[in-house]
């Protein structure tokens, strides 16, 4: 297994405003980042378009591809129609993988952080705002061997796009070319930044 930290980003899917869509792009971009900046291997899963795929396994999913699992997991939670349901695969993932970092960000999260940060969540950080720099943070801080947990980090906004964000690397979604229009109407492109 590499030195180099192992991170999930998982979208669940949503049924709320936002059902429909493509939900990965943010976390495109936040993996792009991550990884440059900490040399983190990183997934992204959209569990969505993974039903197009065959079974959804969870097991499969959260073990990786060799199995032995992520040393952070984290959550994209849209809206509060997705809270049970990132919750729920939250306390799966735990149950799994004790150590790993879980962790939550999204509208959801930067509204309500409380309810991901209490005694007996199965999250250990949950970040307000723009992901890329707290999730870095996070990322660093399995690496040094000291998890950060029962954290709310961020807001923590990049200044300047231009100068700190690499290009996208879109090859995250290459699993889904083939099938992503059977299950997503639209897909997403954020201007607001």
């Amino acid at each position: 297994r590499s030195s180099a930290p192992r991170v999930l980003l998982l979208w669940p899917g949503t049924e709320g405003a936002a059902a429909g869509n493509f939900g990965v792009p943010q976390l495109v971009g936040l993996a792009t980042y991550v990884r440059a900046k900490t040399g983190a291997v990183i997934d992204v899963i959209d569990l969505g378009c993974e039903r197009a795929l065959g079974a959804v396994s969870l097991e499969r999913i959260l073990g990786g591809a060799d199995g032995q699992g992520y040393d952070v997991i984290g959550f994209s939670c849209y809206a509060s129609y997705d809270w049970l349901k990132v919750q729920a695969l939250a306390e799966i993932a735990r149950g799994m993988w004790p150590d790993a970092l879980i962790c939550a960000g999204g509208y959801h999260a930067s509204a309500r952080p409380a309810e991901f940060i209490h005694d007996g969540s199965p999250f250990d950080a949950v970040v307000v705002g723009e992901g890329e720099k707290p999730l870095v943070q996070l990322v660093e801080s399995v690496r040094g061997g000291a998890p950060l947990r029962g954290v709310i980090l961020g807001p923590d906004p990049i200044e300047n796009l231009d100068d700190e964000l690499p290009e996208t690397d879109w090859s995250y979604l290459d699993r889904y070319r083939g099938v992503a229009r059977r299950f997503a109407s639209q897909a997403e492109v954020y201007l607001s930044r």
